[in-house]
């Protein structure tokens, strides 16, 4: 694989053609990086987790089922973004479209909702309204939006960030993104 490098091929000292060099050929063997735990090594049963009050071991864990004909929202990374970064790069804006979320049929077909329709979803923090799109694909009790979303681009005041009350998971203060419920209804 090429990678466009500045400067000369690394073994001639020529440029083989402007712009390009290839990377050298390395080859990273097995060998021993001690990880930051007492032993050097991942620690399945941790004594240090359990002195911070976690198990000792991890568990299996799973949000209930959402109640009162709310959804859990998902916003993974759509297929043009990993994150918010170059959200604002038009190419990647046309090639991501309009801000969506997506639900199973029959979630949206008890919601009285259709494919395209302007729906609102809403928290305890917040709402947002979004096209909505209809996908056998996305699971029952699920609704689906990309993050990565730039309101200002979007012409929108807000993007799924507004739905999050910043609740942060009990390992590693990470963010529970995942664990947010919404309602959704139609504008």
């Amino acid at each position: 694989m090429n990678y466009i490098a500045p400067g000369p091929n690394r073994s001639s000292g020529r440029s083989r053609s402007p712009g390009w060099s290839s990377p050298p050929r390395t080859s990273v063997g097995r060998r021993s990086i001690p990880g930051p735990t007492p032993s050097g090594k991942i620690e399945i049963a941790s004594a240090r987790a359990e002195a911070d009050g976690h198990p000792r071991l991890p568990l299996a864990d799973a949000d209930p089922k959402p109640r009162n004909g709310r959804l859990r929202l998902l916003t993974p990374a759509s297929p043009w973004l990993m994150n918010g970064s170059y959200a604002n790069d038009r190419r990647v804006a046309e090639l991501m479209g309009e801000a969506t979320v997506t639900l199973h049929p029959e979630d949206a077909a008890a919601r009285g909702l259709t494919e395209g329709q302007q729906v609102r979803l809403s928290s305890e923090t917040g709402s947002l309204e979004l096209a909505l799109a209809v996908a056998g694909s996305i699971p029952q009790g699920v609704a689906l939006s990309p993050k990565g979303r730039w309101p200002p681009q979007d012409g929108t005041r807000a993007n799924v960030n507004v739905l999050n009350p910043g609740i942060k998971s009990d390992m590693g203060e990470s963010t529970c993104v995942h664990s947010i419920e919404v309602e959704i209804a139609a504008v």
